[in-house]
């Protein structure tokens, strides 16, 4: 394993670790208030974050909307920046596509005993829904498959709704 790989291991870990936290206060919080609500005041919290998030990588562009290609060559750092490997299966100026094999929220989910696709559907999914609107409000973010075991893969994509 060379130095780089090592440390993308390492920083995928980390998170991780992060993420079994969260994941673990959330089953607390479905214990103490109903598994509903502690997955709603998630996907709050989660699509507040993203917000503020794609505010952010709006200011790094001078544009005023950009294309799924252009929205998605921002976005892409967030999944890498949390030791998340990702492949492009299509791109172009109106839909990105993408695959995830490695995944934090995934292995977290399964390691507290939450299912991994809910996690996901209450945290990733309203995120970056959230950063892709600050982009551009004709920018639609979803999930096309998520994981659903060690050996599977989740799949998303950007679309540009109005082109």
């Amino acid at each position: 394993m060379s130095l780089v790989e090592d440390k993308a291991e390492q920083l995928f870990k980390s998170v991780r670790s992060v993420y079994i936290a969260l994941a673990a206060y959330v089953n607390k919080v479905a214990q103490e208030l109903g598994k509903e609500k502690a997955m709603k005041l998630l996907s709050d919290a989660f699509k507040e974050i993203g917000t503020i998030q794609g505010n952010n990588l709006k200011k790094q562009t001078d544009k005023v909307n950009l294309n799924a290609n252009e929205a998605y060559e921002l976005i892409k750092a967030i999944p890498k920046s949390v030791g998340i490997n990702f492949m492009i299966t299509q791109k172009d100026s109106n839909k990105v596509v993408a695959r995830l094999d490695k995944c934090s929220i995934y292995e977290s989910a399964k390691m507290v005993g939450i299912d991994p696709a809910e996690f996901c559907i209450n945290s990733a999914i309203p995120y970056f829904k959230a950063v892709a609107q600050q982009l551009n409000l004709d920018l639609e973010y979803s999930r096309n498959k998520c994981k659903e075991h060690e050996k599977d893969f989740c799949e998303e994509q950007l679309v540009l709704k109005k082109h």
